[in-house]
């Protein structure tokens, strides 16, 4: 049995989705009410912390992929936002994985970022795994809060802890930044993103899954860490025509020189917001696909150039 957390999220349900296309037997734990809550392959648990009993939805389970979490965006004060990432992110990870070995789980699969490595811009040099760890905000931090946990705790317990740190996750009904672009071009609103050359790696949900999938499955050692993106990379251009895929629309872009739009992001107080757009995201992911032999499937590149030489409004 694998138990699945954060079922009802984005990756939670695609990943829900295949296991059960491939046979395994699977169950997700869920916090809010939700249309799964009548499936008994479906456990509710009533807080996500490091207090949290989950005794019920780890029962016969050999395998755990973590995914619940709180998401970037926090509504609170901003004296507690630190307390609560870490409450949310790190004690309630560290509490899990420490009841999943007392009750036998083999595997520990723990979804991190890779803004623990820094801030989501590299100039030239593309981050590694050895690359020192340099979390810049509340969640970042609080993620790498429980890779350290987890790392002290493999060395200490007869279960593997795989941690996989991915950048942006796209596709079809993407939550998020992803989701907020598709539906900007699903309006037709022009934006000031075209002609592009940034070179960014985000990481499609159909790699995401199927890399998970390979992480349960192996019969080698999955202890460590990991970088989990395409092999492809984006630019913002291209992700545009990416988004319009999902939405079924061209998208209006503008061609404006880099650095105007910086301007104009720094008068609005945006700098960091424009800089994951406008900027570069290198990531070396090679070890990763050495390891669990493993390469990406889905490619994006036909479905941008499919809108891109679409004469669709």
């Amino acid at each position: 049995m694998i138990l699945v957390t954060g079922a009802n999220g984005f990756v939670g349900k695609a990943l829900i989705n295949q296991l059960k296309l491939l046979d395994y037997q699977v169950r997700g734990s869920l916090r809010s009410q939700s249309p799964y809550d009548k499936h008994e392959e479906f456990v509710r648990v009533s807080s996500l912390d490091g207090n949290t009993d989950w005794s019920h939805a780890l029962r016969s389970c050999k395998t755990v992929v973590h995914l619940a979490a709180m998401a970037h965006s926090y509504i609170g004060e901003k004296s507690d936002e630190d307390a609560e990432f870490m409450r949310h992110n790190c004690e309630a990870t560290i509490n899990l994985a420490r009841q999943a070995e007392e009750a036998g789980v083999k595997r520990f699969i723990f979804l991190s970022s890779t803004g623990v490595m820094g801030p989501q811009v590299t100039s030239g040099v593309p981050y590694v795994l050895d690359s020192l760890p340099n979390p810049h905000d509340s969640y970042t931090r609080s993620k790498s809060c429980a890779e350290q946990g987890l790392i002290e705790l493999s060395n200490e317990l007869a279960m593997e802890v795989t941690i996989l740190r991915a950048p942006v996750v796209y596709g079809p009904n993407a939550p998020g930044s992803i989701g907020s672009l598709t539906k900007a071009i699903k309006l037709g609103i022009p934006l000031p993103l075209g002609g592009l050359l940034n070179r960014r790696h985000l990481i499609s949900i159909d790699n995401l899954v199927e890399l998970m999938v390979s992480c349960i499955s192996s019969s080698a050692s999955a202890n460590g860490v990991f970088i989990a993106s395409d092999d492809e990379v984006l630019s913002t251009s291209d992700l545009c025509y990416l988004c319009g895929h999902f939405a079924d629309k061209r998208p209006r872009l503008i061609s404006m020189p880099p650095r105007l739009l910086m301007f104009i992001a720094h008068v609005l107080g945006k700098q960091k917001k424009a800089a994951t757009l406008l900027g570069d995201l290198e990531l070396d992911s090679s070890r990763t696909y050495s390891h669990f032999k493993w390469s990406p499937g889905y490619s994006p590149s036909k479905h941008v150039l499919d809108i891109k030489n679409s004469n669709s409004p």
